[in-house]
């Protein structure tokens, strides 16, 4: 009897594990019957838009035996009727096991093929918005928390994306047509590799194998990119990243931080960004794109450093910038205002970088360019503070013409003759000639206080409260020169000293040569000056003395003015002069001239309409002829008279006195063979023209010349 029962719960045990099998198949087969998978898909769809609020449909559906699953036409609309999701097939392959797996729910891969996802904001709860597809996020999370307290951990072993595309647009803010499109953009043809899927609470993370794609409207490509990839509503991060965008090549490490994804709509000025830079190059052709002025520039600039800040204001530490052929920067680069170049503050704290002005010609006018050009390479460590027309340097530099040390604060404009600067300068033989191609001048060591404005001798005006250590000019070095004074071309203003071994001079006062002004203020005190030495003149010659000078003119014939000089020496080859006193004045009026000369050995008072280079030429030319008469070489005077111009002579008349006190000091200096009676009286009348008269009236007691006396 228990033999038989044994045997009928064995039979029934059968049955049971045999009726489970066939409802098993029998449901198998019944999810591919046409009618079945429309009445699944039927159901999916109101179901999860009765739970979101969002139209989702899906045109078919076939599951084959459990484990893959094929969607097409998946559509999701958001509640204001855009389609925020479209994919022609979806194909899922899976394993049920690990689907239903409490603690994980995995996928072993999904197939996408022509999905179009399309973002833009929509209004919830009265006035607030966001992105439809970030409420699509919201609700389901809001759903899923009702059903179950634990949270759910969902990963996908790969995914793969074909021939799709994605759109944003943001339907507050304008278009932008000279670059990328930041609010108005798609990416077309999109084409990757993800591996590695997993979503816990709001954060996605997956391992990017390949990727590309481009944007529609520029044309820029997304050639090649890898990267571990995590996205959640407050980061956005990309390590180990290797991206080949356009022309440019970005690695390593990229981190986006945002209060929400609604900041990536302003993502200048409200996304953090955190980057480790290595390796990286950008084309100026692709940053053009973000940044349109280097639109028109063809330059690669290689990059590495550490990121941190937002695009408008940031920090790049450990900067090591390379572009052009040669030109480098390392150090710290802080920036503050971008992307208006002209309006951001920058902090540049930089240390062994060099630059070479040929690369910087693209990026500044011919006008600044020029004051670069001679310098082949500069090297510096400095630090830059301040706005890029308004900023302080402080540095050292390394020139082809020399090094420099500054502490300056430049101000430029566009006409660079009106730039500004003003600190302290120091340079240590610094080729000033070799930079200006000016071959009187030459090295140049000073340091000191210096304002003004102007970069060449043709433009500069300054202000130098400092010492000259030395300068080269005319191929003499001049040495220990003290100024407080205002420079400018064909102007000086101030307090100058020098205390070289062959020129002591200290001097106040003022020379004007601008614009025809030609005023001379100049109180001097000339201790030395070997004049010889310092190149001059050649033969020796050594003068000293106080001087007070007030006139204006710089052309001889044009000078009128006071000239006073005290305690003079003048020693010329081996002879020697010294006057106690000399007062020179010179005056114009319309039609008369009065030259007043008043010394210790001598006065002179001329009067009339004479030019003083006409007196000169006249003169010369007077005595020539007195010369030729004395000589009586008829054939020689016949040519000279020949030739003579009857059109080159200017008439004029003056009248003159000679009031001779001791003369031969001066005689002695510069005609040692003449002696003169002292307390003689010269006076008389010069006539010019084409036949010149002099006429003299004296009466010396003794002249004698070369040996040669005469007596009155």
């Amino acid at each position: 009897m228990a033999q038989v029962i044994k045997k009928r719960i064995v039979k029934a045990i059968l049955w049971f594990i045999l009726s489970i099998f066939f409802l098993l198949a029998l449901i198998a087969g019944a999810i591919q019957i046409p009618y079945v998978q429309t009445e699944i898909v039927n159901y999916i769809s109101r179901h999860y838009s009765g739970i979101t609020g969002y139209d989702i449909s899906i045109q078919q559906i076939s599951i084959n035996w459990f484990d893959i699953i094929d969607v097409e036409g998946l559509r999701v609309i958001d509640p204001e009727g855009n389609r925020l999701i479209y994919a022609d097939n979806i194909e899922i392959d899976f394993d049920i096991n690990a689907v239903l797996n409490k603690d994980d729910h995995n996928v072993d891969d999904i197939l996408i093929d022509g999905a179009e996802i399309y973002l833009t904001k929509i209004t919830v709860q009265d006035t607030l918005q966001t992105l439809n597809i970030n409420e699509l996020i919201r609700r389901i999370k809001a759903r899923i928390r009702k059903t179950t307290k634990k949270r759910q951990y969902l990963s996908l072993d790969l995914l793969t994306l074909k021939n799709s595309t994605f759109t944003y647009v943001d339907p507050e803010r304008d278009s932008i047509y000279n670059g990328f499109d930041y609010y108005h953009f798609t990416l077309d043809s999109i084409n990757g590799t993800f591996e590695n899927l997993n979503s816990v609470a709001d954060t996605l993370n997956l391992d990017v194998r390949s990727l590309t794609t481009y944007d529609r409207a520029t044309k820029l490509g997304v050639n090649h990119m890898t990267t571990s990839f995590s996205v959640s509503q407050s980061a956005m991060a990309f390590n180990g990243l290797d991206l080949k965008v356009g022309n440019s090549v970005i690695q390593d490490t990229v981190i986006f931080k945002y209060n929400s994804t609604l900041d990536l709509s302003y993502f200048n000025t409200k996304v953090m960004i955190a980057a480790h830079l290595d390796s990286t190059v950008l084309h100026s052709k692709d940053l053009g794109l973000f940044a349109p002025p280097l639109l028109k520039f063809d330059e690669y600039y290689h990059l590495a450093g550490d990121f941190d800040g937002r695009v408008s204001s940031f920090t790049l530490k450990n900067a090591l910038l390379k572009f052009g052929q040669g030109t480098t920067l390392r150090g710290k680069i802080s920036m503050d205002g971008l992307p208006d170049i002209q309006e951001t503050f920058i902090d540049f704290d930089l240390n062994n970088s060099y630059i070479r002005p040929q690369d910087l010609k693209n990026y500044m006018t011919e006008a600044r360019y020029k004051h670069l050009s001679p310098f082949q390479q500069i090297g510096f460590s400095a630090t830059f503070l301040g706005f890029p027309n308004d900023f302080v340097a402080n540095g050292n530099f390394n020139t082809d013409y020399g090094p420099i040390v500054s502490d300056i604060n430049l101000k430029l404009e566009d006409d660079v003759t009106k730039s500004t600067y003003s600190g302290t300068l120091e340079m240590d033989s610094f080729n000033v000639g070799g930079y200006t191609k000016n071959n009187l001048l030459g090295a140049v060591t000073v340091k000191g206080e210096i304002k003004g404005r102007g970069f060449t001798l043709e433009d500069a005006n300054f202000e130098l409260n400092g010492k000259v250590e030395s300068i080269d000019i005319n191929n003499y070095q001049y040495t220990n020169i003290t100024t407080d004074a205002r420079f400018a071309k064909e102007f000086f203003e101030g307090y100058l000293k020098i205390e070289d071994p062959n020129l002591k001079l200290s001097t106040t006062g003022s020379i004007d040569l601008r614009d025809g002004i030609n005023i001379f203020k100049i109180k001097a005190q000339l201790d030395t000056s070997y004049l010889h030495t310092l190149n001059i003149v050649n033969d020796y010659l050594f003068v000293k003395g106080q001087m007070d000078i007030n006139a204006r003119g710089l052309e001889i014939d044009s000078i009128i003015g006071v000239a006073n000089v005290s305690n003079a020496y003048i020693k010329y080859r081996d002879n020697e002069l010294s006057i106690d006193s000399l007062s020179l004045l010179s005056i114009k009026k319309t039609d008369e001239r009065q030259l007043i000369l008043n010394t210790n050995l001598i006065d002179f008072v001329a009067q009339g309409n004479f030019d003083y280079t006409v007196i000169y030429n006249d003169l010369k030319r007077l005595f020539y002829e007195y010369k030729l008469n004395l000589k009586n070489d008829k054939e020689e005077l016949i040519a000279y008279y020949r030739n003579k111009d009857l059109n080159e002579y200017k008439n004029y008349s003056l009248n003159y006195t000679l009031n001779i006190k001791d003369p031969n000091p001066i005689f002695e200096l510069v005609a040692p063979k003449l002696y003169v009676s002292p307390e003689n009286t010269i006076s008389g009348n010069f006539t010019g023209g084409y036949t010149s008269i002099i006429s003299l009236d004296t009466k010396i007691d003794t002249l004698i010349y070369d040996n040669h006396k005469f007596y009155h």
